[in-house]
Protein backbone atom coordinates (compact mmCIF):
# COMPACT_ATOMS: atom_id res chain seq x y z
CA UNK A 1 0.00 0.00 0.00
CA UNK A 2 1.04 3.60 -0.58
CA UNK A 3 0.29 6.70 1.49
CA UNK A 4 -1.51 9.73 0.10
CA UNK A 5 -1.47 13.01 2.01
CA UNK A 6 -3.67 16.03 1.26
CA UNK A 7 -3.47 19.35 3.07
CA UNK A 8 -4.46 22.95 2.66
CA UNK A 9 -6.34 25.87 4.15
CA UNK A 10 -9.98 26.86 4.02
CA UNK A 11 -9.83 30.63 3.44
CA UNK A 12 -12.97 31.92 5.11
CA UNK A 13 -11.99 35.55 4.56
CA UNK A 14 -10.98 38.53 6.62
CA UNK A 15 -13.66 41.11 5.89
CA UNK A 16 -14.96 39.28 8.10
CA UNK A 17 -15.98 36.07 6.35
CA UNK A 18 -19.24 34.27 7.09
CA UNK A 19 -19.72 33.37 10.77
CA UNK A 20 -21.37 30.10 9.82
CA UNK A 21 -20.53 27.98 6.83
CA UNK A 22 -19.35 24.77 5.28
CA UNK A 23 -17.02 23.50 2.58
CA UNK A 24 -16.81 20.07 0.96
CA UNK A 25 -13.47 18.87 -0.43
CA UNK A 26 -13.24 15.98 -2.91
CA UNK A 27 -10.18 13.75 -2.49
CA UNK A 28 -9.89 12.31 -6.02
CA UNK A 29 -8.65 15.61 -7.49
CA UNK A 30 -8.24 17.55 -4.20
CA UNK A 31 -10.75 20.20 -5.27
CA UNK A 32 -13.57 22.15 -3.63
CA UNK A 33 -16.94 20.50 -4.34
CA UNK A 34 -18.98 23.40 -2.96
CA UNK A 35 -19.04 25.72 -0.01
CA UNK A 36 -18.97 29.15 1.56
CA UNK A 37 -15.19 29.65 1.28
CA UNK A 38 -12.23 28.83 -0.93
CA UNK A 39 -9.35 26.40 -0.52
CA UNK A 40 -5.81 27.74 -0.77
CA UNK A 41 -2.28 26.33 -0.63
CA UNK A 42 -3.43 22.82 -1.52
CA UNK A 43 -0.70 20.17 -1.52
CA UNK A 44 -0.91 16.51 -2.47
CA UNK A 45 1.79 13.97 -1.73
CA UNK A 46 1.66 10.38 -2.95
CA UNK A 47 -0.04 8.52 -5.79
CA UNK A 48 -3.56 9.09 -7.04
CA UNK A 49 -6.28 6.65 -6.11
CA UNK A 50 -9.27 6.19 -3.84
CA UNK A 51 -8.49 5.71 -0.17
CA UNK A 52 -8.75 2.04 0.83
CA UNK A 53 -10.56 2.97 4.07
CA UNK A 54 -11.68 6.20 5.72
CA UNK A 55 -8.44 8.18 6.10
CA UNK A 56 -7.16 9.95 9.20
CA UNK A 57 -7.81 13.69 9.36
CA UNK A 58 -6.81 16.75 11.29
CA UNK A 59 -8.86 19.96 11.14
CA UNK A 60 -7.78 23.00 13.17
CA UNK A 61 -8.22 26.74 13.48
CA UNK A 62 -5.27 28.54 12.03
CA UNK A 63 -6.27 32.08 12.81
CA UNK A 64 -9.18 33.47 14.83
CA UNK A 65 -10.12 37.08 15.50
CA UNK A 66 -12.14 38.55 18.35
CA UNK A 67 -13.39 42.05 17.63
CA UNK A 68 -13.76 44.54 20.46
CA UNK A 69 -12.04 42.40 23.07
CA UNK A 70 -12.08 44.09 26.46
CA UNK A 71 -11.86 43.09 30.10
CA UNK A 72 -15.64 42.84 30.40
CA UNK A 73 -16.13 40.87 27.18
CA UNK A 74 -18.63 38.00 27.44
CA UNK A 75 -17.65 34.50 26.34
CA UNK A 76 -17.97 33.94 22.62
CA UNK A 77 -17.58 30.64 20.86
CA UNK A 78 -16.26 29.42 17.59
CA UNK A 79 -16.88 25.79 16.77
CA UNK A 80 -15.45 23.60 14.05
CA UNK A 81 -17.06 20.43 12.83
CA UNK A 82 -16.03 17.85 10.27
CA UNK A 83 -17.24 14.68 8.59
CA UNK A 84 -15.02 12.42 6.53
CA UNK A 85 -15.60 9.50 4.15
CA UNK A 86 -13.31 7.65 1.76
CA UNK A 87 -14.14 10.26 -0.90
CA UNK A 88 -14.53 13.66 0.74
CA UNK A 89 -14.17 15.89 3.79
CA UNK A 90 -16.84 18.35 4.92
CA UNK A 91 -15.74 21.13 7.29
CA UNK A 92 -18.29 23.32 9.10
CA UNK A 93 -17.84 26.34 11.33
CA UNK A 94 -20.11 28.37 13.59
CA UNK A 95 -19.15 31.54 15.45
CA UNK A 96 -21.06 33.66 17.94
CA UNK A 97 -20.65 37.31 18.82
CA UNK A 98 -17.73 39.12 17.24
CA UNK A 99 -15.64 35.91 16.85
CA UNK A 100 -14.83 34.73 13.37
CA UNK A 101 -12.13 32.64 11.80
CA UNK A 102 -10.06 33.61 8.79
CA UNK A 103 -8.46 30.23 8.06
CA UNK A 104 -8.99 26.59 8.93
CA UNK A 105 -6.21 24.11 8.19
CA UNK A 106 -6.78 20.48 7.27
CA UNK A 107 -4.69 17.37 6.64
CA UNK A 108 -5.88 13.99 5.39
CA UNK A 109 -3.65 10.90 5.46
CA UNK A 110 -4.59 7.44 4.24
CA UNK A 111 -3.61 4.41 2.24
CA UNK A 112 -4.29 4.05 -1.46
CA UNK A 113 -3.49 1.09 -3.72
CA UNK A 114 0.08 0.94 -5.00
CA UNK A 115 0.38 2.56 -8.40
CA UNK A 116 0.98 0.18 -11.30
CA UNK A 117 4.64 -0.56 -11.31
CA UNK A 118 6.53 -0.42 -14.55
CA UNK A 119 8.16 -3.71 -15.40
CA UNK A 120 11.82 -3.09 -15.69
CA UNK A 121 13.44 -5.70 -17.86
CA UNK A 122 17.03 -6.42 -18.57
CA UNK A 123 18.52 -5.48 -21.86
CA UNK A 124 19.22 -8.58 -23.87
CA UNK A 125 22.84 -9.59 -23.81
CA UNK A 126 24.28 -9.45 -27.27
CA UNK A 127 26.50 -12.39 -27.74
CA UNK A 128 29.29 -12.25 -30.22
CA UNK A 129 30.12 -15.56 -31.78
CA UNK A 130 33.71 -16.39 -31.64
CA UNK A 131 35.25 -17.57 -34.89
CA UNK A 132 37.61 -20.47 -35.01
CA UNK A 133 41.18 -19.45 -35.70
CA UNK A 134 41.75 -18.87 -39.39
CA UNK A 135 38.02 -18.75 -40.24
CA UNK A 136 36.95 -16.26 -42.84
CA UNK A 137 34.17 -13.72 -42.42
CA UNK A 138 30.87 -14.14 -44.25
CA UNK A 139 31.67 -11.35 -46.66
CA UNK A 140 34.84 -13.08 -47.79
CA UNK A 141 32.96 -16.37 -48.27
CA UNK A 142 30.25 -14.68 -50.35
CA UNK A 143 32.86 -13.05 -52.57
CA UNK A 144 34.39 -16.46 -53.19
CA UNK A 145 31.05 -17.93 -54.36
CA UNK A 146 30.64 -15.35 -57.12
Amino acid sequence: MALRILNGFVNIGNNPGPKNGRVAIRFSDHQLIDGDATIIERKTIGPEGRFIATPAKHVALRQITLIGASGSMPNYTFRLGDEITRDDLVITWNGSGPAFSEEVSYMVIGEVPDPARAIVGRRPIRRVRSKPAGAKSRSSRSKRRR
